[in-house]
């Protein structure tokens, strides 16, 4: 179930939210580093399983994983506009819990995830609640 704590806002609003809620890691050691990098791409595994889960096994003509490392907490996911569904959202909520609590997925749905021009809108999920541009959250109702 997705958290009951749903924050609806324009796109201006969303990125300096999305911008001031970023929890950057900071490293005592190498090894503080390298378990961070270990976790993140575990999380990004989950997300993959999670997303094929939902979008079959061609899921990667349907939604895009960003790996690249940012030491922010942040995953990222570009995905069809027609498999961004409450039960995709739910499964990619609950990776965060345990020791994903302090991480968040932020997702971008376009009408055509292949030619990346359709935006339609974006969220992102926290453990704790949600925070959703206004564009979005009309397509995603009921919730």
């Amino acid at each position: 179930m997705l958290p009951r704590d749903r924050r609806v806002v324009a796109p201006d609003e969303f990125d300096a939210s999305f911008r001031d809620d970023a929890d950057i890691a900071e490293f005592a050691s190498d090894t503080d580093e390298a378990t961070y990098e270990a976790r993140d791409a575990f999380l990004i595994q989950l997300i993959k399983r999670v997303v094929q889960g939902h979008c079959g096994d061609d899921y990667s003509e349907r939604a895009h994983i960003l790996e690249d490392l940012w030491p922010n907490h942040t995953r990222y996911l570009d995905i069809a506009k027609r498999d961004c569904a409450i039960p995709l959202l739910e499964s990619l909520h609950d990776l965060l819990a345990g020791e994903f609590v302090s991480y968040r997925i932020q997702i971008c749905v376009y009408g055509d995830i292949m030619a990346g021009e359709s935006y339609v809108g974006s969220m992102v999920l926290y453990n704790d609640r949600v925070v959703v541009e206004t564009s979005l959250d009309s397509f995603l109702q009921p919730y």
